[in-house]
């Protein structure tokens, strides 16, 4: 006997999966987008971010960190209940870690722009570089 409403449960469950997965990486790509509009950001991101704070206390920095990951409850309770893979779960939860790691840097040295010291070059070439990787994985997962 099969129960061909659990099976369009099951189907609505695992697009729903596909979805929510397809929407977190487009807002990652958004927001990275967003950060390399110098003028937009000078504006409108660093004037509200506090300096002398911890970078845990910003508001802005917070939301620009988890807004993307918005439904990470469902996902987990989707991944749970085996609607998402095991790989596609580690690969959000990659992206997540990097991402959330890239934002902190981009807004944190976002006025690093001349070099004075080696340090700094390193830390250039970093953003640079977690930009790059990051970017090239969630235009993947995004096609």
């Amino acid at each position: 006997y099969i129960d061909f409403r659990q099976l369009e449960k099951d189907k609505n469950s695992k697009d729903t999966a596909e979805i929510l997965l397809k929407r977190t990486y487009e807002e990652c790509l958004l927001n990275m987008d967003f950060l390399n509009k110098r003028d937009v950001v000078s504006k409108y991101i660093l004037p509200k971010i506090d300096g002398n704070a911890l970078t845990s206390e910003s508001k802005v920095l917070n939301n620009f960190k988890t807004g993307p990951f918005y439904s990470f409850e469902i996902i987990m309770t989707l991944s749970s209940g085996g609607y998402i893979s095991k790989r596609d779960l580690d690969e959000y939860l990659e992206i997540k870690t990097k991402y959330r790691g890239f934002i902190e840097l981009k807004i944190v040295f976002y006025d690093l722009t001349e070099v004075e010291y080696p340090e700094q070059q390193i830390m250039i070439d970093k953003i640079n570089n977690d930009e790059k990787e990051l970017r090239q994985k969630l235009n993947k997962l995004v096609m």
